[in-house]
């Protein structure tokens, strides 16, 4: 089975040699998300940024103190990439792509 395999890419290699590179399809052995993470600050409420009518003291009181206007944080992460790591001939590599893999993925060797 391994000679096989070997006479394959042996024979592969032999045939793309004159374009200087091989396309291997390399295991996918973990895929780790990266995120990206934001802070936002929220207002909710009554939080009218006009003042009211000067004559209106208790509108003027509540815009001043502004009880129904409160700020919520929140955070928020969202998926920017995968950083996966692969596996050629034994050799364990790690890229970064902007979809999730799957179990194998195209790999571009140039030959030398």
């Amino acid at each position: 089975m391994m000679r096989r395999l070997l006479t394959g890419l042996v024979l592969t290699a032999a045939l793309a040699a004159s374009a200087g590179e091989l396309i291997v399809h390399s295991e996918v052995v973990d895929v780790q998300p990266l995120t990206e993470v934001e802070h936002v600050a929220t207002e909710v409420g009554d939080c009218d940024p006009v003042k009211p009518a000067a004559d209106d003291l208790i509108a003027l009181l509540a815009w001043d103190l502004r009880a129904d206007c409160r700020i919520v944080h929140e955070t928020r992460q969202t998926i920017v990439g995968y950083r996966v790591i692969h596996v050629v001939d034994g050799h364990r590599f790690e890229r970064i792509v902007d979809e999730p893999p799957g179990e194998t993925m195209a790999v571009r060797l140039t030959l030398h």
